[in-house]
């Protein structure tokens, strides 16, 4: 995977970086980690530089100070959960006695001080998880990277461990990145989000800022909404394949035009009355949450649709029927790409 992108990591908040799978994240989190050479760039941390292709300097991993909790752990199979954690201490110069104390205090801050004495065979996902997690934050690394935290976790425990994750990166010191492809990780842990496609940055900014105007279809689908680019000229944007979507406003060049699911109405017949955008199409796909029904549909323009369940019934919709698809051109937000 090419990276090309520059980022900038505070230690003031988390920053989460998100995107799709392939998009180059996980190099990026071993670039910064060292273990991975880079061909051309800079990595400077507090000051201190720990890549310059320029001037050949390159860290290697076991002298930064950094900590990387991997997606399955990386637990050391013959040692304890005490162990584990001390081991990253004593690697840092802590005399056994002392590591082993320190290591029982985090142990006690992440919730599994009563497994101490266990291998990693004997824990659960999530004990595993807050093991490596403490073994990171006890050597108080100046650079924090976590490469998809939560990803072998059982659904039912992951939502609790995402908010106690948030609590202790909250009140760690140094610079905390948490690289991963599920959007609600990035939501619920990150100050600041970073979003990579094909080893570039799109988009960046606090989590505000970026899902207010999405640039790309992964932002979009992350808030829920339905993304377009196209060529804009006064209210009309041309899509890729030809098909015009009316709007509001007079706008020209390069536009992202954005709609919510809410304002895309459904009929079984083309629906006669004000100019509107309508176009035929199929539904590909029916999804119930809660009060609504999520509504996939293909044609000429992909879209999705949010309908009460009394709609969805009233409309008879099926994955393959036919319907038609209405949104006011009011309803559009436009921005420039």
């Amino acid at each position: 995977m090419n990276l090309d992108l520059e980022l900038d990591a505070e230690r003031a908040g988390i920053l989460a970086i998100a995107g799709p799978n392939g998009a180059g994240k996980t190099t990026l989190l071993r670039a910064l980690a060292g273990l991975l050479a880079i061909d051309r760039g800079r990595v400077e941390l507090d000051g201190e530089v720990l890549d310059d292709t320029t001037s050949g300097i390159h860290l290697e991993p076991e002298v930064r100070p950094v900590a990387v909790v991997f997606q399955d752990y990386l637990l050391f199979p013959h040692l304890s959960a005490l162990e584990n954690v001390a081991y990253g201490l004593r690697s840092r110069g802590a005399s056994r006695s002392a590591a082993r104390q320190e290591a029982g205090t985090w142990l006690e801050r992440v919730g599994v001080a009563g497994m101490a004495a266990e291998r990693p065979r004997g824990l659960s996902g999530g004990q595993a998880q807050r093991v490596a997690l403490a073994r990171a934050l006890a050597t108080r690394p100046a650079l924090l990277l976590l490469d998809e935290p939560l990803a072998a976790i059982d659904v039912s425990a992951r939502a609790a461990l995402r908010r106690d994750l948030r609590t202790h990166l909250t009140g760690a010191d140094g610079v905390r990145i948490v690289v991963t492809h599920d959007p609600l990780d990035a939501m619920a842990m990150a100050d600041r989000l970073v979003v990579m496609e094909s080893g570039r940055i799109i988009q960046q900014g606090t989590l505000q800022e970026v899902t207010a105007r999405p640039r790309s279809r992964w932002v979009a689908q992350l808030v829920g909404l339905n993304l377009y680019r196209g060529t804009a000229s006064g209210n009309l944007i041309t899509l890729p394949e030809g098909h015009q979507i009316r709007v509001t406003g007079e706008t020209q060049g390069s536009a992202f035009a954005v709609v919510h699911p809410r304002a895309v109405s459904l009929h079984r017949q083309r629906p006669e009355g004000s100019p509107r955008n309508v176009w035929p199409g199929q539904v590909d796909g029916i999804d119930f949450e809660g009060d609504r029904v999520r509504v996939e549909v293909g044609g000429p323009v992909g879209v999705v649709a949010e309908v009460t369940p009394q709609a969805a019934t009233e409309l008879r919709l099926a994955e393959g029927g036919r319907v038609w698809v209405t949104i006011k051109a009011t309803e559009f937000e436009v921005y420039p790409t």
